[in-house]
């Protein structure tokens, strides 16, 4: 909930120490949580709307190409978050084109062909070829489709 004083009064304070702390919790350096938004660069609002989804504490966390536009070191701090909500028992389902930080930071991955589920694998028990293979239709996935243009 967003914290306010009274009814309808924002408590910016109090928000700024929220964020401030989230921000700390997470090892995230964005300088000045008073930074708008529209002055960070593409990876810092990433990390941001990362923050702002672990601030929410919900049980299930949705990410949709959360790496996109990270570097290499951003990349491996957005896996250490999704570790760190892991052992909190947090359920975090992430969309990504990227076959080594999906590899490297999930317990499972369903490979999703033409808008379709295709197979589910545990990470452990597949291989960066199978899972490649899946994508490109070269395997065979687990779902038959009687639609000619999912084969």
């Amino acid at each position: 909930a967003i914290p306010r004083r009274g009814r309808f009064r924002l408590d910016r304070r109090r928000m700024e120490t929220e964020a401030a702390k989230v921000l700390d919790d997470l090892k995230i350096r964005v300088g000045s949580v008073r930074t708008q938004i529209g002055l960070l660069s593409g990876g810092e609002r990433q990390i941001v709307a990362i923050a702002r989804a672990v601030r929410m504490d919900l049980p299930i966390i949705l990410l949709d190409e959360p790496t996109a536009a990270l570097g290499v070191r951003e990349t491996a701090h957005v896996g250490d978050i999704l570790g760190g909500l892991r052992q909190q028992g947090k359920t975090v389902i992430c969309i990504s084109h990227d076959v080594d930080f999906v590899f490297r930071n999930t317990d499972s991955i369903t490979v999703m062909r033409l808008g379709r589920s295709v197979a589910t694998r545990r990470t452990k028990d597949t291989s960066r070829d199978e899972i490649i293979g899946l994508i490109t239709g070269a395997i065979q996935g687990d779902t038959a489709s009687s639609d000619p243009t999912f084969a």
